[in-house]
């Protein structure tokens, strides 16, 4: 029982790491598009420079 546990533990660790990195990637994606001065499209996820 103890490895079936361990096993769940790892793997609800590993889809947390997964979610948190996808939220990252598009924060950092987001935060660059700013810095240089553009617009981000929400509803296409893509930066627009002006």
């Amino acid at each position: 029982m103890k490895k079936a546990g361990l096993a769940a533990l790892v793997l609800a660790g590993l889809a947390a790491a997964a979610l948190l990195a996808n939220w990252l990637m598009r924060w950092l994606a987001i935060d660059s598009c700013l810095d240089a001065s553009g617009a981000w499209d929400y509803a296409r996820n893509v930066c627009l420079y002006r």
